[in-house]
């Protein structure tokens, strides 16, 4: 066993660790656009067991400078990034309830990738494409007069999904009054 300040100790080298090859991939990513200080107020390998493949968990960090995590999203997105030889994926920290939402959308995701046309997500949840003007896709009544705008045949999404979406955005943003 170790001595208590022996696990700290091993602890904060390991976490300095993950935090160094953060830095480092960033700098790779950005190139001469690299900041010398990236400000990330925590970093940790995912909470859960290792991965029965053997391949390490995935990191969790976050920035502090939303800026720049969108500089570094944007950045990565084009490119393969490759890091001591292992491919490395950067993703947003999203809900399961949008990453089903997203799910859902996959057909529907995967015509507009098909006709070249571009689309981003935006938060917490909706759909942009854009044809000469960007469309927003907020509710899933709206699939079919996007597909229309986009002229685009019909797609089959799984309304359940979306709709539990759309009850807990609605719910969420339910005023609040206060007696």
């Amino acid at each position: 066993m170790f001595a208590k300040a022996d696990k700290t100790t091993m602890v904060t080298k390991l976490r300095l660790l993950i935090r160094e090859e953060i830095m480092e991939v960033f700098t790779q990513i950005l190139g001469e656009e690299a900041h010398e200080e990236y400000h990330i107020e925590r970093s940790h390998r995912a909470l859960r067991p290792p991965r029965r493949d053997g391949l390490p968990r995935n990191i969790i960090f976050c920035l502090l400078s939303f800026r720049l995590k969108e500089a570094i999203m944007q950045a990565a997105r084009p490119q393969a990034i490759t890091f001591k030889d292992a491919t490395v994926s950067l993703y947003q920290d999203l809900s399961t309830l949008t990453l089903e939402a997203h799910q859902a959308l996959r057909t529907l995701t995967c015509l507009l990738q098909e006709r070249r046309i571009p689309y981003k997500w935006g938060f917490p949840f909706n759909l942009q494409a854009k044809d000469n003007v960007w469309r927003t896709l907020r509710w899933p009544n709206e699939v079919s007069g996007l597909l229309r705008a986009l002229n685009l045949p019909a797609v089959s999404v799984p309304n359940a999904i979306l709709d539990s979406h759309r009850h807990n955005l609605t719910y969420r943003t339910k005023p609040t009054s206060h007696s």
